[in-house]
């Protein structure tokens, strides 16, 4: 009987853990998605680098991507994204200090 509970147990674990690199996923590609349209807009020149709008896009779009990264323990894209989104808050910090 302890078996069985243990087994049930495991199982609970892995739906949970199913869904969340699902949401992961969904978070990821989202994430993606924004900061690859906020890359656009700067390359473009419809938006520029000192722009609230481009900064916020890149905070929320790498904090997506970070999801994933925790959901399927990709380190290094933990990092690069965590570093991502601290340039993004000092830069809209700055500018936020700039408005004044």
């Amino acid at each position: 009987m302890p078996k069985h509970k243990h087994s049930a147990k495991c199982c609970a674990e892995e739906k949970v853990n199913k869904k969340f690199i699902l949401v992961g996923d969904i978070c990821g590609w989202v994430g993606a998605a924004i900061v690859l349209t906020a890359y656009c807009l700067i390359s473009f020149e419809i938006v520029r680098g000192s722009d609230m709008l481009y900064q916020l896009m890149n905070i929320v779009g790498s904090g997506l991507m970070m999801v994933l990264a925790i959901a399927r323990s990709a380190r290094p894209s933990i990092v690069v994204n965590l570093v991502w989104i601290i340039i993004g808050v000092i830069a809209v910090v700055n500018l936020i200090s700039l408005i004044k």
